[in-house]
């Protein structure tokens, strides 16, 4: 229940800020005359007797609701294509294809193949054998894990850049009604949008960690193979040259994945040399 409402809270942040800071950014614009016009109605002058007599609680739901309601329209409306269109700009990796690939992972490992061995023949299998579909709990927590934290991260990433469109009216607002020193409210933005561009160097990071760990389990699947491989029984001539082939082509495939996370090792050093230059502007 409590991931649920984290879960939930999460997907309502990016509309929610966006809300806020329309409604803030109208007030600092137009709030206090257009209140002091409102108020002198009859109509105005009732709701705003309603508002006040709400208590400061009240008065916040009502605030926050209607934030809500403007930020679902603002989001679904345009902002939401603008956040994917900035982060493909940004050099951002695509969340989406990364969680979907964890996903199809998770699918995919919900069952293995095992053989149930009831007896030998001559050191053949024996024809009683059996196939299983047999769950492996363990592996596939740890996917599952694997799709929450990068579901998270691809949420987390989204709301950053979210975060920092929604500071620039705010800025601008009071830079416009308050001239003079508060144009100096666009320095918030302006380091949200700094941090927006890093965090394509951070985010380049750990999906490369998460190809390292893909790699990984490969690896340990084909040592796994090339092991049961060696254990078969069957040591008919024919049989050895056979095994000796798939051996050969397993140990080859081995070779290969291992060499492909060398490769992503000396990238990951790239991508954190290229990050600290960021940082010192050397680059």
């Amino acid at each position: 229940m409590f991931k649920s409402l984290i879960d939930s809270a999460r997907e309502i942040r990016s509309p929610l800020v966006l809300g806020y800071s329309a409604l803030f950014s109208l007030w600092l614009v137009v709030g206090e005359p257009w209140g002091e016009r409102v108020a002198g109605s009859d109509l105005g002058g009732r709701l705003e007797d309603l508002f006040t007599g709400m208590g400061s609680t009240g008065q916040v739901a009502l605030v926050t609701f209607a934030a809500s309601m403007l930020g679902s329209l603002l989001w679904n409306g345009g902002t939401r294509a603008l956040v994917a269109w900035l982060q493909k700009v940004l050099g951002h990796p695509n969340w989406d294809e990364w969680v979907a690939r964890a996903r199809r992972n998770l699918v995919d490992y919900e069952t293995y193949n095992v053989t149930t061995v009831k007896g030998t023949s001559g050191g053949r299998m024996s024809t009683r054998d059996a196939v299983h579909t047999v769950p492996s709990p363990g592996r596939s927590a740890e996917l599952a894990d694997e799709v929450a934290d990068r579901t998270r991260r691809a949420g987390e990433a989204s709301f950053r850049v979210t975060l920092a469109i929604a500071t620039v009216p705010i800025a601008v607002c009071a830079g416009v009604s308050g001239g003079g020193w508060w144009w100096m409210a666009l320095i918030i933005p302006t380091l949200l949008w700094a941090d927006v561009t890093l965090m394509k160097h951070t985010t380049e990071l750990a999906l490369i960690q998460f190809e390292i760990d893909d790699l990984t389990h490969l690896i340990g699947a084909v040592e796994q193979d090339i092991a049961q491989l060696r254990g078969v029984g069957d040591n008919s001539d024919d049989h050895i040259e056979a095994k000796a082939r798939q051996i050969a082509q397993r140990t080859a495939e081995k070779a290969d994945v291992e060499g492909r996370v060398a490769e992503l090792e000396e990238r990951r050093m790239r991508t954190r040399f290229a990050a600290l230059s960021k940082l010192t502007g050397g680059g």
